[in-house]
């Protein structure tokens, strides 16, 4: 299920920079999102584009796109509240590294892979769902994938970020958050961070 994820970032951040206060009509923001979903395959599509290239312009993407502040203060849960500031700016910087090298090499694993949009839901004033399937056009299969969306304003330009991705009903923020709560429990912070720089 891994190599989809990247997929899933891909298709999407390239698409969510660009849509700004036009979408106060949703089906303008539907079909926005469903044609860049589709150039965004054919950019995939393009021969001769190396692995290194790939790699590359993912990494950039997901920089570019993912909420990481929210996503690490989300993943540390509870745990978040005994920490200093500076603390969580450390973790902040370890978990978005760790996230974007990640992610970045599963690139390297496409095949074929093409978002469909299906839905888009308003669930708050300034957060969203997008509800994606991925269909894997060799063999017919789909996943289904949603991603939440927040909407920001900085410097007076309204962005949308990445605060979720949730394939198949599990949310890789709450399986993050699991698997840090083991850390965090018995070894703390300064273990976690150092996990998370050497994967």
């Amino acid at each position: 299920m891994k190599k989809y994820l990247i997929l899933c970032c891909v298709v999407l951040f390239s698409n969510i920079s660009l849509v700004n206060a036009a979408d106060s009509e949703q089906k303008q923001l539907e079909v926005y999102v469903d044609n860049l979903m589709q150039k965004t395959y054919d950019l995939f599509q393009k021969k001769g584009m190396s692995d290194q290239d790939r790699k590359k312009a993912s990494a950039k993407l997901i920089e570019s796109h993912l909420h990481f502040d929210w996503m690490a203060k989300y993943s540390l849960g509870r745990y978040r509240r005994k920490l200093s500031r500076s603390k969580i700016q450390e973790f902040t910087k370890a978990y978005t590294r760790f996230i974007i090298n990640s992610y970045s090499e599963l690139a390297l694993s496409y095949e074929g892979e093409k978002g469909v949009l299906t839905k888009v839901r308003r669930l708050d004033e300034d957060l969203f769902m997008v509800n994606t399937k991925i269909v894997n056009t060799r063999s017919g299969s789909s996943l289904r994938v949603d991603y939440l969306i927040h909407e920001q304003n900085r410097g007076g330009k309204k962005l949308f970020l990445v605060g979720d991705i949730i394939t198949e009903g599990v949310s890789i923020l709450n399986s993050q958050q699991s698997e840090f709560k083991s850390i965090l429990s018995t070894e703390g912070i300064d273990a976690l961070i150092e996990d998370i720089q050497v994967k």
